[in-house]
């Protein structure tokens, strides 16, 4: 065999087994909260599901990435906030396109009703465009898989974990706003379509085991107006399918 041969071969080899390994290889954003604390290290991985992310056009003309906002806390047994864990950096700065608001109060509070509502229950400032969150527990919406990498509280033995996920412009026949045309009428549940989904877990950590998925328990308001749990998931579809496991490690 000629060397130009060998060399050409060899080189067709080693692009195949290059791009088996890269495919196969899990490639997963590692983001972490709460650093600057002292506690017990926790993890959890969240798996996208088939509508993690969309595209929307805006005006029939640009047409914009959508990804979903994302709150993450802790609570104990009797339903008091303990920890905010994470939240989407989009809502923690009230950064949001195509809409004029208030920069001193809460916007698009229909993305994460009930977090928002446990947050203002535990005498915590909800976050607004002149008052945003730390960048402690703040990050973009990953385009894929990710994990966070946090801490709790030390000492904290019995709690439960909740996440709640909600993307915009996802109505369906059960969940859809009307819209009468106008800049006015451009009501809040058009965005927002089918309502959050809330995801939770009881933790022991004297009778746990290794890792715990978390489970869909209810739905937040439609509007935003209210912070209750709606346990009911009927007619919602495509929003049960953002993320398809949330699995938490210690």
């Amino acid at each position: 065999m000629k060397v130009h041969d060998f060399l050409k071969k060899f080189v067709v080899i080693f692009l195949i087994l290059f791009s088996f390994f890269s495919c196969t290889k899990s490639s997963v954003k590692i983001i972490k909260t709460n650093s600057e604390k002292k506690g017990m290290p926790l993890k959890i991985h969240f798996t996208k599901g088939q509508h993690w992310m969309s595209k929307q056009k805006m005006a029939g003309l640009i047409s914009i990435k959508i990804t979903p906002q994302i709150a993450v806390w802790i609570e104990d047994l009797e339903g008091n906030l303990i920890e905010n864990i994470y939240i989407t950096n989009k809502f923690a700065k009230q950064k949001w396109g195509f809409i004029k608001y208030d920069p001193d109060k809460p916007e698009r509070t229909s993305s994460l009703p009930y977090w928002i509502n446990k947050l203002i229950k535990a005498n915590f400032a909800p976050p607004t465009k002149n008052q945003p969150l730390a960048d402690t527990i703040t990050s973009a919406t990953p385009n894929s898989d990710f994990q966070l990498v946090t801490v709790i509280p030390a000492g904290l033995k019995q709690f439960s974990i909740f996440v709640e996920i909600n993307k915009s412009f996802d109505g369906n026949t059960a969940f859809h706003g009307k819209w009468d045309g106008t800049e006015e009428g451009f009501i809040e549940p058009v965005i927002n379509g089918q309502p959050s989904v809330i995801y939770s877990a009881k933790i022991d950590l004297d009778n746990r085991s290794k890792e715990v998925n978390l489970q869909p328990i209810g739905h937040g308001g439609e509007t935003g107006e209210d912070g209750k749990l709606y346990k009911d998931l009927q007619g919602i579809d495509t929003a049960l399918q953002i993320v398809k496991n949330i699995e938490v490690s210690f």
